[in-house]
């Protein structure tokens, strides 16, 4: 039976608190916690029938006329749908005697079995935590948790609530007072075991803080990671910064600009016009947020993780809806042959319903608005 707490902490959250873009796909409530499991949907499946064709498909419409279309450039695929499809069509071959229809239907019967979507419907599969706490002082110790224990270990966890103070794990497992504490209310066959186990405890604690820091350290001479105190909506976060390679490579060879043709797997098409790529470094480092407080409550998640890397709502896209079209006629012999063009148009992520980092943001500031309401 849901306490009271996680009772409150489900009215903050009704059905239809998401955007329509996300479904959520289900809840985990336990006492004084609440964490979701959320799908985000993928645009791509109300894409045109006309801009799914490649850029290498034609279709002849008579003798004199053909149609030529030109795909998306942006395109991202419906994951793992495109994935058994294609196990299914080289099944269907039989050039690969280990892949046969049946064994990529057991392939897909696991996946599903495993909760996975082999649909195409969902782009994204996240989760977002939340837990409150009795007062800020013991949701900041667990928060400054996200920061020291991949770095400093168990040791120094911080443990609040000790003589109105705080005092680290390490610390709190030698002093005198734990000790009274734990006498005070365990049997004395619990107590004694305590006792008996405490040493081998502490020991392995510190072995395995010592293991932490000495690969923290190795991790921040090669490749620049720091667990961060920083902000997040003004809100105090836990952020990992990393070395990016992209800068390393960037700097290495200075800017490319776009000519403003398609290149990719295709090469270049003259018939799609690009849009300028903009002339921006790459950041030197990554980012990506651990945990967040927001007064007695901290919130983490893989959504958290991504929200600093996302891309903003204005980076440019090809719709996935609207195309135009053009005409080209050629001579040959005397005879007119009429080429139609299906062609993209260029459109933006938020404006086709791609996930961005103003409606992570958004999905973010809702939560903080309703726990802080409680």
């Amino acid at each position: 039976m849901p306490s009271k707490t996680a009772s409150n902490l489900e009215k903050l959250f009704p059905k239809g608190w998401l955007p329509k873009t996300w479904v959520e796909k289900e809840r985990f409530v336990q006492e004084d916690s609440i964490s979701f499991r959320l799908y985000h949907i993928n645009p791509e499946i109300n894409m045109a029938p006309e801009l799914k064709k490649g850029p290498t498909y034609g279709k002849s419409i008579s003798e004199y006329e053909s149609i030529a279309y030109h795909g998306i450039s942006t395109r991202r695929g419906l994951g793992m749908k495109d994935f058994f499809e294609g196990m299914a069509a080289v099944a269907a071959t039989g050039m690969v005697p280990s892949i046969t229809p049946a064994s990529v239907q057991n392939l897909k019967n696991r996946y599903q079995k495993a909760d996975i979507d082999v649909s195409g419907k969902y782009d994204l599969d996240v989760m977002v935590s939340i837990a409150k706490f009795p007062d800020e002082k013991m949701a900041e110790a667990q928060f400054l948790s996200f920061q020291v224990l991949p770095t400093q270990g168990f040791t120094e966890m911080q443990i609040p609530g000790m003589g109105g103070g705080t005092t680290t794990l390490g610390e709190l497992l030698k002093s005198d007072s734990y000790m009274a504490t734990m006498k005070a209310h365990l049997s004395k066959e619990q107590f004694e075991q305590l006792e008996k186990g405490l040493p081998q405890m502490r020991e392995a604690m510190e072995k395995a803080s010592k293991q932490i820091k000495e690969q923290h350290k190795k991790d921040k001479a090669e490749h620049g990671i720091e667990y961060c105190k920083g902000k997040y909506q003004d809100y105090p976060a836990i952020i990992v910064k990393a070395d990016n390679p992209q800068f390393t490579g960037y700097s290495a060879r200075g800017s490319v600009e776009s000519g403003g043709r398609e290149v990719g797997g295709g090469g270049v098409d003259p018939y799609v016009k690009l849009p300028p790529r903009p002339k921006v470094a790459p950041s030197r480092y990554t980012e990506t947020l651990m945990a967040i407080q927001v007064g007695n409550f901290v919130i983490n998640g893989s959504l958290l993780w991504m929200a600093l890397s996302l891309p903003p709502g204005n980076t440019f896209c090809h719709s996935l809806t609207k195309f135009q079209t053009k005409v080209e006629t050629e001579n040959i012999e005397g005879k007119i042959y009429r080429t139609t063009h299906i062609l993209p148009v260029n459109s933006t992520l938020a404006a086709e319903g791609y996930l961005h980092k103003e409606e992570a943001e958004g999905i973010f500031n809702s939560i903080f608005s309703r726990i802080l309401s409680s």
